[in-house]
């Protein structure tokens, strides 16, 4: 549905974001990178018709997690497991 692809859109563009403002790459001399540490992105040539009105329609729109982007992390396949945050993240996860 419609809304479910915005609020991927929102997800996406505010994990991508986040991780450019923590400086995931910094060292390595750029901002992302398009494999799965960062979420990988296929390519234009992927691109449905119906994504692209979703991230068109929402442009600008992005989460917060009080004066910072939120690193809005999601997972491509999940395999048919999930796992609470506390138990994938070390130290202190976002709510």
């Amino acid at each position: 549905p419609m809304e479910a692809l915005k609020a991927q859109a929102i997800c996406a563009r505010s994990e991508t974001l986040a991780k450019i403002e923590g400086g995931r790459h910094a060292r390595d001399g750029f901002d992302i990178c398009d494999y799965d540490h960062c979420q990988g992105y296929p390519g234009t040539e992927n691109e449905k018709p119906a994504s692209t009105r979703a991230v068109e329609e929402t442009s600008g729109l992005v989460m917060f997690l009080g004066s910072r982007v939120a690193d809005a992390v999601y997972f491509t396949n999940s395999g048919g497991i999930t796992a609470n945050k506390d138990d994938v993240w070390r130290g202190s996860p976002e709510p």
